[in-house]
């Protein structure tokens, strides 16, 4: 899998863009500010339907044409698979209220039909590094749980449903739970959102949990490579639904999908009584976290910046070998400025690994980070002020 062309209008600092793109490695060069990671925003932005920075959509549509009477933002990508093509196109368009406020949607196209946003998913595959990835290794819980739930989403319309579902349900529970609090509800009405938890928690759980393990399995072998085998990371998975952490398996058999079911349920009751005092779902997914051990300890507190910035890479890396298995495709790779905290020893490894990927686009503030040998290879370009151009070779 590969994009053949990638064509931006009114997205972000970009007016108008059309680029083709080969197969192997392109190195976007710039100074800050000129709209590299832009670029490769809109590319996860086709692939996952989200954008990893944007808080609103709004955000995503070039500040010149936010009035009247173009406010929209459009990115086309023509996705080469084998012998078969496919035009994606998301449209990121504003319509006004009758309060004459600005919301904006997204709509899609599929080879010029129009489609429900969540029919693009896997139609272009991609994993996404950026240097802000050092929070899913030591950030907040939510961030570990989005990681699993984005990669999981490109390759499984299954647990795309079932998180989906869990979520509405998760959002009534804790509307019913607050008016228990209150006093306006009984217990009993809660049996109906209790049973609906329980069915598609536990696929959530079950399914990020056997993802974790294969994750980690590519995991453990990518950072032995990168770090010359000097340390080993592992990962685990820690369900709020059991009393203690888990290490993740391969494979899920029936039986423990049953214990999870069984667990989650008696783990419900127990904490329902604080559930109606705070009026909030204590346990689920929701409520899940993944933890990375590097030689035995926790990297998000005994690791040092490097090491867990080397953790987050090995985890983005691991992430495109899990999705290739799992799917078949090989995901367009995205690295965002990541040579610029690694050594030359790890350098040089990354480079060979990414050599794996049938299309990497990297981004970069200057072309010393990369051996000649890798840039030889490479197809060269320069952005400034949202325009890309051939880098010209002396």
């Amino acid at each position: 899998m590969h994009i053949k062309k990638i064509d931006l209008t009114n997205f972000r600092n970009y007016n108008r863009l059309s680029l083709e793109l080969k197969p192997g490695i392109t190195i976007l060069q710039g100074a800050n500010a000129q709209g590299k990671t832009n670029f490769l925003e809109a590319i996860y932005l086709l692939a996952t339907t989200r954008s990893p920075f944007a808080r609103s959509d709004r955000e995503l549509v070039n500040w010149l044409v936010l009035e009247p009477p173009l406010p929209f933002a459009k990115v086309e990508a023509l996705v080469s698979r084998g012998e078969e093509e496919t035009r994606l196109e998301l449209t990121i368009v504003g319509e006004a209220n009758s309060a004459g406020e600005w919301r904006f949607r997204k709509k899609v196209r599929i080879n010029g039909v129009n489609k429900k946003l969540a029919d693009l998913l896997g139609c272009l595959r991609a994993v996404l590094f950026c240097p802000r990835d050092i929070d899913i290794i030591a950030g907040a819980p939510e961030l570990r749980r989005r990681f699993l739930d984005i990669a999981l989403c490109q390759i499984d319309a299954r647990y795309c449903r079932a998180l989906s579902l869990y979520n509405r349900i998760v959002e009534q529970r804790n509307h019913l739970l607050k008016r228990a609090r209150e006093g306006e509800l009984r217990e009993d009405e809660l049996l109906f959102w209790d049973e609906g938890l329980v069915e598609q928690g536990s696929i959530v759980t079950v399914t990020r949990w056997e993802a974790l393990g294969n994750i980690a399995h590519w995991l453990r072998r990518i950072h032995k490579e990168l770090t010359g085998g000097q340390e080993v990371l592992q990962a685990v998975y820690i369900p709020s639904a059991l009393d203690e952490p888990i290490p993740p398996p391969r494979l899920i058999s029936p039986a423990s999908v049953e214990e999870i079911k069984t667990a989650f349920k008696g783990r419900l009751q127990a904490t329902k009584q604080k559930e109606f005092e705070q009026g909030v779902t204590l346990v689920g997914p929701h409520r899940d976290d993944v933890r990375f051990m590097l030689d035995g300890h926790d990297v998000a507190i005994y690791g040092s910046r490097g090491q867990q910035r080397s953790a987050a890479l090995s985890l983005r890396l691991a992430e495109m070998e899990f999705i290739t298995a799992k799917s078949g495709d090989v995901p367009v790779l995205l690295l965002d400025e990541v040579m610029s905290e690694l050594d030359a020893g790890r350098r040089g490894q990354l480079m060979k690994l990414i050599s794996r990927a049938h299309q990497v686009v990297i981004t970069t503030l200057e072309w010393e980070v990369f051996r000649q040998e890798f840039l030889s290879k490479a197809s060269l370009f320069t952005v400034t002020e949202g325009v890309i151009k051939p880098y010209q070779r002396s």
